[in-house]
């Protein structure tokens, strides 16, 4: 199971998605700013990002600079910010995806899937397993 964190401002956006991550069995921490993203992240190690832009406390995309260097995994841009400079630099600072406002719900579960879906194989080639018997050894590239 994979544990997603949400950060949104907009309070139906926030509960539309934890719902629906929820019910196709994500598990999700969903916070509406900058600062308890960083108070959530001291506790609990994610498997996906989902960062809005513009929010009350900061910038998703200072998020990502912040968080690129200590994760490899998806890091997803939601939001309202759909001009070219604005995508451009989402994904040249880091992000893995970015999808703008309003979505289609099925898109941004399928992009989604299809980053952790992407991230596990990296995982996997990253991580040489050998079994002899009931001996595993495992040699990290």
């Amino acid at each position: 199971m994979y544990h997603i964190i949400l950060v949104e401002d907009d309070e139906q956006i926030r509960k539309s998605l934890t719902e629906l991550l929820t019910y196709k069995g994500y598990t999700v921490t969903a916070v509406e700013g900058v600062q308890k993203f960083y108070e959530s992240i001291k506790k609990t190690t994610y498997d996906a990002y989902l960062l809005d832009v513009i929010l009350p406390d900061g910038s998703g995309y200072d998020i990502c600079e912040n968080i690129r260097d200590k994760t490899e995994a998806p890091i997803i841009f939601i939001t309202s910010s759909d001009d070219e400079e604005s995508v451009v630099k989402g994904l040249d600072i880091g992000g893995d995806d970015y999808i703008t406002k309003p979505f289609r719900m099925s898109e941004l579960m399928s992009r989604i899937s299809a980053n952790l879906r992407r991230q596990a194989m990296l995982d996997t080639r990253n991580s040489k397993l050998y079994t002899l018997g009931t001996l595993s050894i495992n040699f990290n590239t």
